[in-house]
């Protein structure tokens, strides 16, 4: 999908349930996962091809690091990570006791973490593959994490949304953003800014009542609704230019929202933002469309 237009711009359909799907940040290509292998597709221009399988079943969980050298898979509670040129295996990451849930690179890829429905949190050193920090909560499974940074992780469990503090993962707060509605209310899902760590969206889940979005804002911590999905969501991503909301519920449909931070005084042409000395231009187009044509496209 194109989501800036709506259009449906490439469509294949499989005789194999998919588990989970993963984009390259090129766009050129993606993992997804089948019943009996995790496949790495490229985007051609007009199909989805099969470049390689690794042997991981029912994948559930899939993610490429943020440059896209890399990318990680989980089978049950342990996660694998590959070189996504080569397909060589970099690791085996092995400590939780429980099912993997969620994965999350961090922004520079040096670190990756991992959370399962038992209450615990690794941290990974993508260098060594060595566990490096850790936080466990028994009795509240995490389900999402989002890390706008690399100095703070917010992850959700049955109490609402967690901040813990890099890089040793020590608990910060806690966030209570169910609001007025009541203990029926449960945090969902978690989604932070690329640029900036001054808000965060996260997905209510209500019993009996349509899911809701909501943003928390800081420093004021000020609630905001910003609507109801008509039944549970699935999957949230904001893209990379903080400007839409993606959000997948379990009737098939693809809701994009738009997101404005009325805070913010910038302008839309060029963005430079210094942070911690490092420099992030943002500018439109981000990245000039791209296709792949096979040899024999080109032949023809």
């Amino acid at each position: 999908w194109n989501y800036l237009t709506g259009a449906l711009e490439l469509c294949k359909s499989f005789h194999e349930e998919i588990f989970s799907v993963a984009f390259h940040p090129s766009g050129l290509h993606c993992l997804v996962g089948f019943y009996d292998k995790l496949r790495l597709m490229n985007v051609l221009v007009d199909d989805f091809r099969s470049h390689r399988e690794v042997a991981i079943k029912m994948c559930r969980c899939c993610q490429f690091s943020c440059g896209g050298q890399a990318f990680a898979a989980v089978q049950g509670s342990v996660v694998s990570v590959f070189d996504f040129h080569s397909g060589t295996k970099y690791f085996d990451l092995k400590g939780h006791n429980t099912k993997v849930h969620s994965l999350l690179w961090g922004v520079d890829d040096s670190v990756l973490v991992s959370c399962d429905e038992d209450g615990t949190i690794y941290q990974w050193d993508m260098i060594t593959g060595q566990r490096v920090a850790e936080y466990t909560k028994k009795g509240s499974p995490y389900n999402y994490c989002a890390m706008p940074n690399m100095k703070k992780l917010w992850v959700v469990d049955n109490g609402g949304v967690n901040e813990l503090s890099q890089p040793n993962l020590e608990f910060v707060d806690q966030y209570d953003c169910s609001g007025d509605d009541g203990a029926n209310t449960r945090v969902a899902r978690v989604v932070a800014s690329h640029l900036e760590s001054s808000f965060f969206i996260v997905g209510l889940s209500r019993d009996n009542k349509p899911d809701c979005i909501r943003t928390c804002a800081f420093p004021e911590q000020a609630l905001l609704d910003i609507t109801q999905v008509g039944t549970a969501t699935s999957h949230w991503r904001v893209t990379h230019d903080d400007k839409y909301l993606i959000v997948t519920d379990s009737y098939g449909c693809l809701n994009v929202f738009e997101i404005e931070d009325k805070r913010r005084n910038i302008s839309q042409s060029l963005i430079t933002a210094v942070k911690d000395d490092v420099v992030f231009w943002e500018a439109m187009p981000l990245v000039w469309p791209r296709w792949l044509f096979t040899m024999l496209v080109l032949e023809e």
